[in-house]
């Protein structure tokens, strides 16, 4: 992916190893969350950059994320994160990606295909998922068929079916090295 990205969430356990991996491999993205400390703990060994938001307050969201491509939002839990950093992501045409197994969210991204579109930006949530066995994905794909069709909206306008993208992303780890 070129472009900077931005992390949000990266005190977690997930960002953590999503912010390690993507600097062995070369990439800068920017960590971000809501306690400076805790964020520079972490960049600081890696040589990346930091910014500290909270969620409530959207017009220092917006000024955080203004010059970045993408944010990959890691912060759970999905269902109370992803509505104002997708929000965000939408006022400034920025892509939104993040790791959630919930299906809410799902549903509640995809409802905002058209917005999506008409700003050029991809909302792609489920990066990868919480349970090491695939559980999420596996709820996904018994609940997407014929009679239940669930697809996602790409910027391109393709639709992909949610159990290929979830096969494609991988599962924890796997994805991470893929993405950078």
């Amino acid at each position: 992916m070129s472009g900077t990205i931005l992390i949000y969430g990266a005190t977690g356990y997930t960002g953590k190893l999503i912010a390690k991996v993507a600097a062995a491999q070369g990439a800068h993205p920017i960590l971000a969350g809501r306690d400076l400390e805790k964020i520079q703990a972490i960049a600081k060994p890696l040589e990346l950059a930091t910014r500290t938001f909270h969620l409530r307050d959207s017009r220092r969201i917006d000024a955080a994320i203004k010059d970045v491509s993408a944010v990959l939002c890691v912060a759970g839990p999905f269902s109370a994160t992803s509505k104002p950093m997708a929000g965000a992501c939408l006022r400034n045409r920025v892509h939104y990606l993040d790791i959630t197994g919930e299906i809410e969210v799902f549903e509640a991204l995809a409802a905002r295909d058209a917005e999506a579109k008409a700003q050029g930006v991809t909302l792609l949530p489920g990066l990868s998922f919480d349970g090491e066995d695939g559980t999420n994905s596996r709820v996904i794909s018994r609940n997407a068929g014929p009679r239940n069709r669930r697809t996602l909206g790409l910027a391109d306008g393709r639709y992909q079916d949610y159990p290929e993208v979830c096969i494609k992303r991988g599962i924890e780890e796997g994805w991470i090295h893929a993405f950078f």
